[in-house]
């Protein structure tokens, strides 16, 4: 039989090449100049400032003795510290692009993940605070007497309030407008030294624990791309606090 005449082998169909992966809309990094997180930042600063004034009278309609003026004033003020801050995250956020929560960190992240790299953060956050507390005097016993609504408002703050608005700020917000303009190391160093100036209220011993804490949240928020671990540490670092003061030590 001619070659010609012989039948030909059907050509085996090639495999279609696998479709990209598709990328849910908020999973990209965001774009956000790193001035935006700096203006954010000052405004975060100088809010408390702004709000002092306007604290003082709604305070006084709630105040019948001069611990529950101070107590609501400490929550106003501090409330709407928090509420500036998450607002000025978002306004400059948006002015750079479309907005997605997501953006911000605020995805799911799988159980054990969270767990793991909260365990980290602690170890990072104690081993760098056991270091630096040889160089650094924590200061002597301080005594506290705010009364039971001072006690009630510096709970709210310290385990509710903060762990939201800075973790908001801070990690999703400022670290990742840095990190675009410094990459992730001078980007969670620079933000964390900003975090921990925000909390020179507190007496200057505070700036260097909560920069390291600043780090650890850091290291936290960019292994699992979630804010949700980060303030979950955020308040069990901040209640443990709180039993201490209340413990008076």
């Amino acid at each position: 039989m001619d070659s010609a005449d012989s039948p030909r082998e059907a050509p085996v169909p090639r495999e279609a090449p696998a479709p990209a992966e598709a990328v849910t809309k908020g999973d990209e990094d965001p774009k956000w100049p790193a001035r935006y997180g700096l203006w954010a930042y000052i405004a975060a600063v100088i809010a408390p400032i702004i709000t002092f004034g306007n604290a003082v009278a709604p305070s006084l309609i709630f105040a019948w003795d001069e611990q529950a003026f101070e107590a609501v004033a400490f929550l106003l003020i501090i409330g709407v510290q928090a509420a500036i801050s998450i607002l000025a995250a978002i306004g400059f956020a948006s002015v750079a692009q479309t907005l997605s929560r997501r953006q911000f960190g605020l995805r799911k992240v799988k159980i054990r993940k969270a767990i793991k790299w909260i365990f980290i953060g602690i170890l990072i956050y104690l081993w760098f605070d056991i270091l630096i507390s040889i160089f650094v005097d924590a200061g002597g016993e301080s005594e506290t007497d705010i009364g039971v609504l001072g006690f009630i408002a510096l709970g709210i703050v310290l385990i509710v309030f903060a762990p939201i608005s800075e973790e908001f700020l801070f990690r999703g917000f400022i670290y990742q407008a840095f990190r675009n303009r410094m990459g992730v190391v001078f980007a969670a160093l620079l933000s964390s030294a900003m975090f921990g100036i925000l909390h020179a209220g507190y007496g200057w011993q505070a700036i260097p624990a909560a920069t390291l804490f600043g780090i650890a949240a850091c290291v936290i928020f960019q292994k699992t791309r979630s804010l949700y671990p980060g303030m979950a540490l955020h308040a069990m670092h901040n209640g443990v606090i709180f039993v201490l003061i209340i413990a008076g030590l």
